[in-house]
Formats: structure tokens, sequence, C-alpha cells
């Protein structure tokens, strides 16, 4: 007797974790905002590179209020390959819309946080942190939560970003003192917002009460300098080489300099080399999705960024051990 509806799928996926025995091969992307072309491409491209594990580094969504849309966002995503998390981990970082709408806000219905015993009970409110080994490299992935201020009247007082944000130093203070973390030849950390700026005009996300100021170009937090001052200086003691992040949808190198120890790498959104629509319509080459690629080659973090619209390597870097 067969039971319609019951049947299981023959096809077995299988992946293994992070570890410090695993290759040391990791993958970002960020800001897919539920564009399937650019989505489509990043997965297709991770798929060739081939790696250890991928760090979706925020801004997944939009604005979701239901289930049924994060489902269609990380479980049913509209692309060509249905099979894009079945063999690969997946880390996640989330950015300031993956908190916004209803089901955002309980997005581990559809996402498994952290587990609680993988931590003390002061951090169980820190699921979206995570710090784990893969081979020669550490990962850190932080949350900067909201681009704008608990007192901006737009979120009526829906979000606690300030208290969070603060919660996580003594978590990220506790992760960076682990043995396989601190013997980690190389230490990279993710989160969504920049967490540096040479841009005076750039908004830093601490200017209150409503994040504005006609000082600077947008009112909401274009880098997080809150972030910056709370986490760099715990970074930069343990030696991080490298911080990846996002959210303003142009790709950026930031080097190293003698205030700074570590890069930043800033990946690009999901503009497909071209800015609005209609008449408003204009090329820019600028503008361009990115896949951020890391790997010990020859005993050294080689990090490659892939322009998805070229199908070239934009950049190359090479990091050597801390």
């Amino acid at each position: 007797m067969k039971i319609l509806g019951n049947e299981e799928d023959p096809r077995i996926y299988r992946f293994t974790t992070a570890g410090s025995e695993a290759p040391a091969h990791f993958c970002v992307i960020n800001d897919t905002h539920v564009k399937w072309e650019p989505f489509g491409l990043a997965i297709n491209k991770i798929a060739t590179l081939a790696p250890q594990c991928v760090i979706w580094n925020g801004d997944t969504s939009n604005v979701e209020e239901t289930i049924e849309a994060q489902t269609r966002i990380f479980l049913k995503p509209e692309i060509e390959r249905a099979d894009y998390a079945a063999e690969t981990p997946y880390l996640f970082c989330p950015g300031n819309h993956d908190s916004r709408g209803m089901a955002n806000r309980h997005l581990e219905k559809v996402w498994m946080y952290r587990q609680p015993e993988e931590r003390a009970s002061r951090d169980w409110d820190l699921g979206r942190n995570f710090a784990v080994r893969m081979g020669e490299v550490a990962l850190i992935g932080l949350d900067t939560a909201e681009d704008k201020l608990d007192t901006n009247p737009l979120f009526a007082g829906l979000f606690n970003s300030a208290a969070y944000r603060e919660a996580q130093v003594t978590w990220l203070n506790d992760a960076l003192q682990r043995p396989e973390i601190a013997s980690a030849p190389y230490l990279v950390a993710f989160c969504h917002i920049p967490l540096f700026e040479s841009n005076p005009r750039y908004n830093p996300g601490d200017v209150a009460p409503a994040d504005k100021d006609p000082q600077y170009t947008h009112d909401f937090a274009m880098w997080q300098r809150t972030c910056a001052q709370l986490w760099c200086p715990l970074l930069e003691k343990a030696g991080c080489q490298l911080i990846i992040t996002a959210h303003q949808h142009q790709y950026r190198y930031d080097a190293p300099t003698q205030e700074r120890c570590w890069a930043q790498i800033i990946g690009g959104g999901p503009e497909m080399g071209f800015s609005g629509s209609g008449e408003n319509r204009r090329e820019r080459p600028e503008l361009f999705p990115t896949v951020i690629e890391g790997r010990v080659v020859n005993g050294k973090l080689l990090v490659q960024i892939h322009n998805l619209v070229s199908g070239k390597v934009q950049d190359s870097f090479e990091f050597t051990r801390r």
C-alpha cells in the first residue's frame, strides 16, 4: 500500500560543519533583498567554488510579516538550484532589514538560532552570534542590528538595539578567548553594517534623537560608530585581520592603517550595473553583486571578490598569520 503525499524524497544530501579539521574555505553573500537574479548568480557561483561554508551577511529580506514570505526567501527561493543550502552549511549575520516585520522578529521559526546549550545563560538572547573554527580560520559573527536609533519615532519603541549591541561585548570577549578561536592563525569577523567609514558625510548611526542632521547625507546609519567603539578594541587586541561587512550596496576595500590593524571589505548590493528604473534608469558599472571568497593557500589567507555582473575576479588580497 502507498499513501500519497507521504513519499520519502530519494535524494540524500550531507555536509560537514565547520571545525578545526575542516578546509579553510568560506564564501560571503549579502544584501540579497529578495532579488532573484543576483541571488541566483551568487548561488551558482558558490556551487562552482564549493566552499566549506557560506556566511549570509544580512539583508536577506525587506520587511517580512509572514512565515510564508520567509519560507520563500530561505527555504524555497525562486532560483534554479533548489539544493542551494543542502550540501553547504550557511551561517547568518542579520542585517537591519532582517529585524523588520512581525515574522522577522521571530526569525528563529525558519532559521535555527544558536542553541542554548552552546553558551552561558547570560548569552541566550544572542542566538544570532557565532564563533566557529574552520581549519586555520576563526569566524566571528556579530549583529549590528537596526540602522536607526531606538529613539527614532519611525519605530515607535519597537527596538532595543543599544542594549543588544552592548550585550555582545561580553560574549565577544569570552568567544575570542576560547582555545579554538584564540589559536587560529586567522581571525575574520562578519557584520552587516560597516565598522569604519572615511567619508565624513556618511551618518555614523549615533545622531540623536532621530538620526537626522544636515551634515550627513542620510537619515540612517551608513556605518556603525557605536559598534566600532564597543567591539573593535577587542577584535584589535585579538589580532583580527579582516572584517567583512555589507549594507552600503557598493563593493569597497579599506586597507589597514597604523590606527586600525584590520582591513574592511564591504560587499556589493543587488544592483546589476544599473540604478533607478524607467526614465531614471542609468548605467552604474560600479554597482554589482559580489561573492567574497576566502581560503588559505600556501599558508596565507587569500580573499577574492567575485563580480557577478562581469563574471570576473574584481580584486584579490592576501593576509598573513596573526
